[in-house]
């Protein structure tokens, strides 16, 4: 039997109600896609199959702030689906840590008045989490939907004796999840966007206290603006191109990368370069002139869940919730960056820096690209001595 935790929310006129918005807006409402209601706009891929089991276990745990009015309203919300978008990530984050053993309080203000999405309390020390998902901005979604409206297309399709079987309606349209590269911008492309946009999540960090660890769970499974891909490969230092060759990882460098790092990317047949326009998050110096509070970001897509710690953080994870974070479901070990010992992540991530220098010096890749990168290159073995 499918299991519908949805249908203890919500009731079949209200799924149809945001069913029907597709009409106008050429995109389907983020609860109808996860909603497991048979009908257009739905199907039970990984990420519905990851909010329902997330939304099973908030349901058992954490009645009353799910079932909630406000939270609810959020969920249906019919003319901003950001705020849609927001409420799901919050469930599949609740979930997944509900299923990894934590204790959560959700929505308590703190003595700065701050008012975080969890707090997990575990041998005396508290942790602050903070959820962010990525929602297309309104540019986006009004662009979506005029080229999803002008290519639309039907076609008849019949059964073998001829007889009618239905029609078929298609549209395409392109989104870059992090943003469009601008032809105007030098050394603007779609890793340095990946790489922008990652590292400034929370950027302000309001939601952090001085005094205890700070994590950011990055939920990577919103449909509207990553089409249910799962990029968990940008974790790597390095990867491989779709057509070979070796590209720099975005979500790596935007945690680990500094400013004026070599950056690689592949075009056709070739490894070009680029080059880093500021420092990764880890190593941002944020308005009160410290270092970043984010102790760790978690990141959560369809297929697999990491851990990638800060290895010089201002507050250390407490080690009872590094080891309980193992039992995340999808939780890849290989993909994250753990400081088992204190100093251990630092160590992890230089080795991987060194990685990265091999592979360019040995590659010499085409440095053909902006100004900046052939500055690069000739101080490459400056930059050596810095890594």
């Amino acid at each position: 039997m499918l299991v519908k935790p949805f249908d203890e929310l919500f009731t079949e006129d209200e799924i149809e109600k945001l069913r029907a918005l597709y009409n106008s807006a050429k995109r389907v409402h983020p609860l109808v896609q996860v909603a497991l209601h048979p009908g257009a706009g739905q199907s039970p891929d990984k990420i519905t199959i990851n909010t329902a089991r997330a939304l099973r276990r908030v349901l058992d745990q954490l009645p009353k702030w799910v079932k909630s009015s406000d939270f609810k309203k959020r969920l249906t919300e019919s003319k901003d689906w950001t705020n849609s978008e927001s409420a799901l990530a919050e469930i599949r984050a609740a979930g997944a840590l509900l299923e990894a053993g934590f204790i959560i309080e959700v929505g308590s203000v703190s003595e700065t008045g701050a008012k975080p999405e969890f707090r997990i309390n575990l041998e005396g020390v508290e942790t602050i989490v903070e959820v962010w998902t990525r929602n297309l901005g309104a540019k986006d979604v009004k662009q979506l939907a005029s080229d999803l409206g002008n290519s639309e297309k039907s076609a008849i399709v019949k059964n073998p004796d001829e007889t009618l079987a239905g029609t078929i309606t298609t549209a395409e349209a392109s989104v870059a999840p992090f943003g469009a590269p601008d032809a105007a911008k030098e050394g603007d492309s779609v890793l340095t966007n990946v790489i922008s946009r990652i590292a400034a999540i929370k950027e302000r960090e309001h939601q952090a206290q001085d005094n205890r660890p700070f994590v950011l769970w990055v939920d990577l499974q919103n449909t509207n603006t990553l089409g249910g891909f799962d990029f968990s490969f940008e974790l790597e230092p390095t990867k491989s191109g779709i057509r070979g060759g070796v590209e720099s990882g975005g979500y790596w460098h935007a945690l680990y990368g500094r400013k004026g790092d070599l950056l690689l990317e592949n075009e056709e047949f070739r490894i070009k370069t680029n080059v880093m326009k500021h420092d990764g998050r880890f190593y941002q110096v944020m308005k009160d002139g410290k270092r970043t509070r984010v102790s760790g970001m978690i990141f959560s897509s369809p297929c697999m869940t990491a851990i990638m710690e800060n290895p010089s953080p201002r507050h250390r994870l407490p080690d009872s919730f590094r080891n309980r974070l193992l039992y995340l479901p999808r939780f890849d070990i290989s993909r994250s960056v753990l400081d088992w010992y204190p100093g251990l992540a630092a160590e992890i991530v230089l080795l991987q820096r060194r990685m990265i220098r091999d592979i360019a010096a040995s590659l010499r890749p085409d440095d053909s690209g902006p100004s900046c990168v052939r500055k690069a290159w000739s101080a490459i073995w400056r930059l050596i001595f810095r890594w």
